[in-house]
């Protein structure tokens, strides 16, 4: 009888896990609120950051594009159709090996540069777009994934004009050194006729002088000895 008994004093215990419980209870919401509003942060810069990436990928001046091993595009942006002028191929003409390159082979190579560890990075490749015109490109690539989920990445940029100009430098370079080689062909036929034609009536005069040698008195010594000095 220390402990007055009573109704609460009976139902302390239960009380007791009572409060417990709702105090627990509490706490776990808080977590979860806390939790789940980080969740909804966490999801709004997701969100905002795949805005951005999108808007990179879909608005970059540099054609990007996802390819399967096979060469087949599995995915690329606006600016890759319009660098390749693809608006007149077929669906199944999307591939790397037929649309960026008029040699199946360089891409091949290129690709087997990749997997042996060597960058490929602003490699000027010849294609053919569209338009059925050549087009020079610049590409680079990269392996993602492993097995059988590798993929090839990459991303092309325009170089036709740059490539074009560097051409036709080229081009006047070799007319240059063509017209020079003519211009020295030419001299040296100037040159080299009269200077045959001298040498010849040389050898020709010091003939007649050797038999004239043989054949001299002495008042011709001297006459003879000048002339051959002068040949």
């Amino acid at each position: 009888n220390l402990v007055p008994s009573n109704a609460y004093t009976r139902q302390a215990y239960a009380f007791g896990g009572l409060f417990e419980l709702v105090t627990i209870s509490l706490a776990l919401a808080r977590r979860i609120n806390d939790s789940v509003h980080k969740k909804n942060q966490a999801l709004k810069e997701s969100k905002i950051h795949l805005s951005k990436y999108q808007d990179i990928y879909h608005n970059s001046p540099a054609g990007i594009f996802t390819a399967n091993m096979d060469g087949s595009i599995a995915n690329h942006n606006s600016a890759f159709t319009q660098i390749i002028k693809l608006n007149d191929y077929e669906i199944d003409a999307l591939n790397i090996f037929k649309s960026l390159s008029k040699e199946r082979s360089d891409i091949i190579k290129l690709i087997e540069q990749v997997e042996a560890g060597r960058p490929v990075a602003g490699v000027p490749v010849l294609c053919i777009n569209g338009k059925q015109e050549e087009h020079w490109l610049s590409i680079t690539l990269s392996l993602q994934g492993e097995d059988e989920a590798k993929t090839i990445e990459g991303h092309i940029t325009d170089i036709h004009d740059h490539m074009s100009r560097q051409q036709e430098k080229e081009n006047q370079n070799k007319k240059r050194m063509d017209s020079l080689h003519l211009l020295i062909a030419g001299i040296s036929h100037e040159i080299n006729t009269p200077l045959g034609n001298n040498l010849t009536t040389l050898s020709f005069i010091e003939d007649i002088h050797e038999e004239l040698t043989e054949h001299k008195n002495e008042s011709q010594t001297v006459a003879l000895d000048n002339l051959k000095t002068s040949f």
